[in-house]
């Protein structure tokens, strides 16, 4: 089963929270987001990853 975006239960995940490290939501919904849904710790910086 794949790793599901936390927010719109579409996307794989693809984007991790700076600086909390928590991986659970793809770019385009991370993109609106100012603190982590996991933590609730202030967002600083989205970095996208890549599986392959």
């Amino acid at each position: 089963m794949p790793d599901i975006c936390v927010i719109c239960l579409e996307q794989e995940y693809n984007a991790v929270f700076v600086p909390c490290g928590h991986m659970c939501c793809c770019t385009t919904c991370s993109s609106h987001l100012t603190n982590c849904p996991l933590c609730r710790h202030r967002i600083e910086q989205v970095v996208k990853t890549f599986r392959h």
